[in-house]
């Protein structure tokens, strides 16, 4: 992409961290942006203190029909999509290695909370999947779409496993269908980092320093 005047993105998870981070770069560099995360309060006043380059709208990326709302409401008014970035996230907040201890074996155990499974890799296939819908009906048909996994998706992080289930499994997705998209002029890619400042992480760090601590 040599200029990138005009150029539209959409960013999910973009009222913190690194979607927000990501948001503020690209418009620095002449895109237009819509910011996507479930903080719409916070959205809208961030969307207002960026200026008439960026655009909020409030999503729920577990949803489909919600996130699909994202993506007609920037065709509409832009007319193409260039970028996109699955970055919403979150950390567990069910624990899957402590579940079942029940006192009495006809005690049966609650249902397991998988909404970070619903969060992280199933708001990344609908991210993914809408994204690639849109980028077909570029005048130029084409487009980068970027997820944000992490250093879990590549080593084992005991204190959130469903966390590093559904970021190992952002790497099988996308080693499975990059190949296949490249012929269409769409580039699919993740990044892996490892823990940044977000409110996500804030209680993970705490967390992650007493597992690894009790083993060195």
């Amino acid at each position: 992409m040599a200029s990138t005047e005009n150029r539209v993105a959409i960013i999910t998870g973009a009222a913190s961290g690194m979607g927000l981070a990501v948001t503020k770069h690209l418009i620095a560099k002449g895109w237009r942006v819509c910011m996507s995360d479930i903080n719409k309060q916070h959205g809208d006043a961030l969307a207002l203190e960026l200026g008439d380059k960026a655009l909020f709208v409030d999503a729920n990326v577990t949803d489909y029909d919600s996130q699909a709302q994202v993506f007609e409401t920037v065709w509409l008014k832009w007319k193409r999509i260039d970028f996109v970035a699955a970055n919403a996230g979150i950390v567990d907040n069910f624990p899957l290695c402590k579940a079942g201890k029940a006192t009495r074996p006809t005690v049966r155990p609650p249902k397991p909370d998988l909404t970070t499974i619903e969060v992280d890799l199933n708001g990344a296939i609908y991210t993914v999947y809408l994204a690639l819908h849109y980028m077909r009906m570029n005048s130029t048909p084409g487009g980068k779409i970027t997820i944000t996994a992490s250093s879990a998706a590549l080593y084992p992080l005991d204190t959130v496993p469903l966390y590093a289930a559904a970021k190992h499994a952002i790497i099988g997705l996308i080693r499975s269908m990059a190949p296949v998209l490249e012929s269409e002029n769409i580039t699919l890619n993740c990044f892996c980092p490892g823990l940044s400042e977000s409110p996500q992480s804030s209680s993970l760090v705490p967390l992650s320093i007493t597992s690894h601590s009790q083993q060195c």
